[in-house]
């Protein structure tokens, strides 16, 4: 490792608008997931697969593995622990989601990694790329969770689930 990139990967992701991003999405699921009772979180709609619960389980568990995995330069998606009381249990996933906020806090941007995927294939990359996949595949889930919520009647910041480029553009329009 060059001595350039050494010193660029002791930034950390706080630090940076990609990791601020990622705390902001994960900071408004949080506060989704501080109003709402079990009940609401478990309930399945017609318009959308899954309740709340699978959506949030789902984002949370990809990035426990990616903080899990991060500093040994190996990350691998694939085999997640597909948690039943992140699912279930509203509590259980405020509880993780604060506790990979503060974790992902410590994560050193640009330190190269290897990703494993499906099927064994692997590529190369690094925790910026993984943490702009993180906030992309946040977004995702977060705005099928707004459809939930307004089925449910249950008040969202505007731009839940809106990436940062539609908020942007919808600002200069």
């Amino acid at each position: 490792m060059s001595k350039e990139h050494k010193q660029t990967s002791l930034i950390q992701a706080r630090d940076t608008d990609l990791g601020k991003r990622n705390l902001v999405c994960l900071g408004e699921l949080t506060d989704l997931l501080a109003a709402i009772d079990d009940a609401t979180y478990c309930s399945i709609s017609p318009l959308v697969d899954g309740s709340m619960g699978t959506h949030v389980r789902h984002l949370l568990e990809f990035y426990q593995i990616f903080l899990d995995e991060w500093d040994s330069g190996n990350v691998c998606y694939v085999h997640r622990e597909r948690c039943m009381e992140l699912q279930t249990s509203v509590d259980a996933a405020h509880t993780r989601a604060l506790e990979i906020c503060s974790n992902l806090q410590r994560v050193h941007v640009d330190m190269p990694l290897r990703v494993a995927h499906f099927g064994g294939a692997i590529s190369q990359s690094c925790t910026t790329r993984e943490l702009s996949y993180l906030l992309d595949h946040t977004v995702h889930h977060l705005a099928l969770i707004n459809v939930h919520a307004r089925l449910a009647d249950i008040p969202l910041p505007e731009q839940f689930g809106f990436s940062a480029s539609t908020v942007a553009h919808q600002v200069a329009s």
